[in-house]
């Protein structure tokens, strides 16, 4: 040892941490990233394979064992829409936490691992906290946690280089773009109906004689106003024979054309509507057939919110989603649903070429990435349940608030007599508590004519006497008031009930013969907090529908209501707090 030191620091881990420069990494294991910017790239095999064979080189001359690689085609300049990118980090950082962890990232060059600095610093990230090393193979790159500066300053550079080709990059791009807004033209490929034609090197648009009758047949369809989408989907695929070079749009394509202004000769770019060259972007309907297909998308919408119950679907804008969002696996999370169910008119041929409507009902939240359990296939198929409730259902289901309200002559009778039972218990409740009130006053109307006869013979001062008179006179007040509410009401509890009796007898022998806008209405009357959750429908009943007992189960309810009601007494009767809304107090 050096007589100089007097503390040896040669294997300590001060010095380890700042001056030792010598990296060793946990395992050998590593994951890999082939990236092209367009799929169109990728299909051509531009350099994606030359990229992974490069790689796979690479990883056999250093020893390393490829676990995963990733082979795609995304831009690298906006991270948020890296979803390869951000999925391969994440399987990294959870291979932490398995206790076999990976501590190698392999790119062809720096370029193919990010273009903008988050997708940086989340790499600089894995790479300070979870000490992973990143190759960059090409670039003759290793960087780790123990990394020289000079390491990390080439890093920076790549990065800000990278960064500065993409804004030149886009600035270029542009130039062009404007050049041919300027003139008239769409930036980009033609919808459906229209083909890219390139001529004295100007791309434009020709109307195609394959698909343009098509799309025409479309708008001239749904401008009717008789068609939904769905319907019009349906109409389309049989249809399908005459236009057989046509692909056939999805369900949720159909409704973007026909808001597409592109076949009247205009068209959307940045969020701004232009005009087409007349020329080189022809219009392939006239004006006022886009017009009329517009108001019908419009009245329908506003038709749909607004008077939907008054047609076939009954119970539209009704129910809630009773369903759970679902996480990444697909299990149901804590988080409620709490979204609208949505209704929904299916078309069928019959065999005498009519028509058959069938209306369903389904959860409309498609705001959730994940999903809801209640709308995922893949969660309710398992499960022997469908998206998609019919009607005939619904009104099934909801019937169930009426058929329990189908009393026998008996159980009405048992009904009434046991809250006959109820009232007169709670009338000799309060006899005796006017009694015991009438005793209080006696009481305390002698105190105060003995008080009086004691300050007049002296025993008693003057000054005491005036604060004990005070003191029982305004007890006797509040004893007054007391006895006063006794007196001036009734109880009417047995009337009232009668008449729930009755009402709910009515409604259970009316709803399934009712029109649509009565079984609704009904409904609106006796039930609440309407959800629809695992294919049935769960309900909540209003006051006073509430307070009677489903029918069958008369002396089980009768035997809950004992025990759980009677005790709950408001603070000036005997009365329970659920029934003091519908029934007189007898104070």
């Amino acid at each position: 040892m050096n007589k100089d030191k007097i503390n040896d620091l040669s294997d300590s881990l001060l010095k380890q941490r700042y001056l030792t420069q010598v990296f060793i990494p946990e395992t050998n294991l590593a994951v890999c990233m082939g990236r092209v910017s367009t799929k169109d790239q990728k299909d051509e095999g531009r350099s994606d394979e030359a990229q992974i064979e490069r790689i796979e080189e690479y990883a056999e001359k250093e020893r390393l064992r490829i676990v995963k690689s990733w082979d795609v085609a995304e831009a690298a300049s906006k991270h948020e829409k890296r979803k390869h990118f951000i999925a391969m980090l994440d399987f990294v950082r959870k291979s932490h936490l398995s206790g076999i962890p990976i501590k190698h990232l392999l790119f062809s060059h720096q370029s193919r691992s990010n273009r903008n600095r988050q997708s940086a610093r989340e790499l600089e990230d894995l790479i300070r906290d979870h000490e992973v090393t990143l190759h960059c193979v090409r670039d003759n790159l290793r960087l780790n946690c123990k990394s020289p500066q000079e390491a990390w300053l080439m890093w920076d550079i790549f990065n800000n280089y990278n960064e500065n080709f993409i804004k030149e990059h886009i600035k270029n791009v542009m130039d062009g773009t404007l050049k041919r807004v300027e003139m008239g033209l769409y930036p980009g490929r033609a919808p459906i109906g229209y083909k890219n034609v390139r001529k004295n090197n100007i791309s434009f648009f020709e109307i195609d004689p394959d698909t343009g009758p098509f799309i025409k047949k479309m708008f001239e369809l749904y401008a009717e106003g008789t068609y939904s989408v769905s319907m019009l989907f349906d109409e389309l695929k049989s249809l399908k024979k005459l236009y057989p070079k046509v692909s056939e749009p999805s369900e949720k394509y159909v409704i973007q054309i026909l808001k597409n202004p592109f076949y009247i000769g205009e068209f959307y770019y940045a969020k701004s509507l232009f005009r087409g060259h007349p020329e080189y972007h022809p219009h392939l309907i006239e004006y006022d057939l886009c017009k009329k297909v517009q108001d019908v998308i419009l009245g329908m919408a506003a038709f749909k919110k607004r008077w939907a119950y008054k047609q076939e679907f009954i119970f539209a804008s009704l129910i809630k989603c009773g369903g759970h969002i679902l996480d990444e696996d697909g299990n149901p999370t804590e988080k409620n649903c709490n979204g609208a169910v949505v209704s929904e008119v299916k078309r069928r041929m019959t065999k005498r070429h009519g028509y058959n409507y069938h209306y369903y009902y389904s959860c409309g939240n498609n705001r959730s990435l994940t999903g809801c359990s209640e709308r995922t296939k893949s969660y309710l198929e398992p499960r022997g349940l469908k998206r998609y409730l019919p009607q005939e259902k619904a009104v099934e289901f909801l019937g169930s608030l009426f058929t329990r309200f189908d009393y026998s002559a008996y159980e009405i009778k048992k009904i009434v007599s046991q809250y006959q039972k109820y009232e007169e218990s709670l009338i000799g409740d309060a006899h005796k508590e006017l009694a015991r009130l009438k005793e209080e006053k006696a009481e305390v109307g002698r105190l105060i004519s003995q008080s009086y006869e004691d300050k007049i013979s002296g025993v008693i001062p003057e000054y005491l006497w005036k604060e004990k008179y005070r003191k029982w006179m305004d007890e006797e007040s509040r004893i007054k008031s007391e006895i006063k509410a006794f007196e001036c009401t009734e109880p009417a509890t047995t009337p009232r009930v009668k008449e729930w009796i009755e009402q709910a007898k009515a409604l259970s022998s009316q709803y399934f013969s009712a029109s649509h806008t009565s079984k609704r209405k009904f409904v609106e009357l006796v039930g609440s907090n309407i959800i629809l959750k695992d294919g049935k429908i769960d309900f909540s009943l209003r006051k006073p529908w509430n307070l009677l007992p489903p029918k069958g189960k008369i002396e089980i309810w009768w035997t809950l209501a004992g025990s759980n009601r009677t005790p709950q007494h408001c603070q000036r009767c005997a009365l329970p707090t659920e029934l003091r809304a519908h029934i007189k107090c007898v104070r």
